[in-house]
This record gives C-alpha cells, structure tokens and sequence, in this order.
C-alpha cells in the first residue's frame, strides 16, 4: 500500500510525461513513450499545488482533547454541525465513539453550563475574601520580615569579611605581605564569603510588593467565572489549565477536580470559624509565591548576582 508521501512523490515526478530530472533545476527529453502528455502533467501539478496548501480551520473547539471519557479514558473532540437553518451546533463525543466505547455526546453549551457552576464556587462573598486576604497577607509579611532579618545578619557579615579583603589588597599593592601567605590568607576569606552568599538565597521584598501579589491574585479568582464567560479561546483553555486537574464526563456529566488552592475555596465558603483556615492559607500562600512574587524575586535575585560579580572581579584583580 502506498504511503502518502509515495503517491505525492509519484504524481509531481515528470518522469511519466518523459522528462527526466537528474537535478533540482535540470532537466532532458527522455526516450521512452511517456505515460501522460506535458500539458496534462502541468495541469496536474497546479491540482496537486492548490491541494496541497494547508487549509484554515473553520471551527476551533474550545473544549478539544481537554475532557476525558470516564468510561474508556479516551479524550473527547469536538466537531460542528450546520443545520438546514444555517444554525450551527457543536458536540462533544468520545474519540473511541466508533468502537467499544458507549459514553454519549454532549453539546457545547452544556459543557459550558456545567463548568461555569464550578468556576461560580471558586468565589467568596466580600467578608470572607477580605479575611483570607488578610491571613495571607500576614503570613508572607511574617516570613518575609523573618528572612529580612535573616539576611541582615548575613549581610554583615559579607561586609566585613569584603573589608578583610579590601585591606589584604592594599597589603598586597603595598608589598606588606608575602605572596603565598596572601594567597592562603585570601583564598579562606573567599571561601567564608562564597559560604555566605550561599545562605543568602533569597531577596527583600517590600510590604507594598507583597500587597499588590496577594492584591492581584485574589482578584483574578474573582474575576475567574467572567473570563470564562467572555474569554476568547486562548483565555478559557489556560483558565482550564490553571484551576484544573481532572475534567471527565460520563452520562452527560462532568467531573471536574479543581487544583488547590482553588479547591479549599469551596471549604472556606461553608466554614463559619476562620481559626481553621490555617492549612489553606498556606496553600493560597504557596501558590501567590509560585505565580505573583517568583518572577519578581527571581529578577531582584539575578540583579543581586550581578552586583556581587563585579565585587568579585574587583577583588580578584
């Protein structure tokens, strides 16, 4: 059986229409009887051109490979139909529809009605989200002021043992001290100080940066169900891909896990006491850490790597 790179291979070769091409811009008159006319091969590249430019995707199917069949495991897709109406309708159905798997078909909108109640419960009313807020907020502010003392601490260190080294550099430019107890001598310093920075792993962050972390994380959870409304297609599946880590369906009805923190929500909203809020502030913690302050420290950190680069060419000059 012929692959579809073959049959391509076979229909653009002007062999059949007697010209043999034994280099990419040369060609001769073959002496064999060809099997098709020039004119009707030319014509026949121009066909094989045209259907061979990729085509535009008409549909695009928000939900596409991200629902998985309950039944078989198998991701569901989607595909539109146009009725007699000139109305357009999309459904859902197994990729293993036309084998074993007897799970039915949903339509779009009822995928879409049903998500939206998941993504309505990932919501707070304004007395609670204030105090989880709040909580949060607090927690980072204790850590970051600890560490912040931390790093104090360590950063005096660093400044004493860079003036050790300032000052057996100028012993060293003044011939005060011999080159080899210079080197031993400066050799331990570099090591303590290496030692240091090590330690010094992670960078300050101001109380108004930590404000404006949580500020923006907690509002793009509010703001969660209008994005799923209004979002274009691109918004929707990240959305999906954020809260998410389960979506399968069975019987027309879908199963979606959310992803903590988003999955504590729903525990805060029927709890009454926030004493017990502890263990989902600190995954709301973890996650404002992972997505709002990370890139933020990751960029004062390399800035930080930088200055005491230059530090170290000064010393080792």
């Amino acid at each position: 059986m012929f692959s579809v790179s073959g049959i391509y291979k076979i229909l653009t070769n002007p062999i059949y229409c007697g010209i043999l091409r034994y280099a990419e811009y040369e060609e001769s008159e073959g002496s064999w009887e060809p099997l098709i006319t020039k004119d009707k091969w030319y014509k026949l590249q121009e066909v094989v051109k045209e259907k061979s430019k990729p085509r535009l995707r008409k549909h695009r199917h928000q939900y596409n490979l991200l629902i998985k069949c309950s039944e078989c495991g198998r991701s569901y897709t989607g595909y539109t139909t146009t009725k007699k109406s000139g109305l357009e309708f999309t459904y859902y159905m197994c990729s293993e529809k036309h084998g074993e798997c007897k799970n039915m078909q949903i339509r779009e909108t009822e995928v879409e009605d049903q998500i939206a109640k998941y993504v309505e419960n990932i919501k707070l009313d304004d007395e609670k989200w204030a105090k989880l807020k709040e909580l949060v907020l607090q927690k980072l502010e204790k850590e970051f002021n600890f560490e912040s003392t931390v790093r104090k601490g360590v950063d005096v260190q660093i400044d004493q043992l860079n003036e050790k080294l300032d000052s057996l550099f100028d012993m060293k430019i003044a011939k005060e001290i011999d080159p080899d107890d210079y080197q031993i001598k400066y050799s331990k310093l570099k090591d303590e100080l290496n030692d240091l920075k090590s330690k010094r792993t992670d960078v300050e962050v101001s109380k108004e940066e930590l404000k404006d972390g949580v500020d923006k994380f907690f509002d793009d959870i509010q703001n969660f169900k209008d994005v799923f409304l209004n979002g274009d297609y691109h918004e929707k599946r990240n959305l999906l891909f954020e809260i998410t880590s389960h979506l399968g369906i069975m019987n027309k009805q879908l199963d979606l896990n959310l992803k903590e923190p988003y999955k504590s929500v729903v525990f805060v909203k029927n709890s009454k006491n926030s004493k017990n809020w502890g263990s989902i502030v600190n995954l709301f913690r973890t996650r404002i850490i992972e997505t709002e302050l990370k890139p933020l420290i990751t960029s004062i950190q390399l800035l930080f790597d930088k200055m005491s680069s230059s530090q170290e060419l000064y010393f080792e000059r």
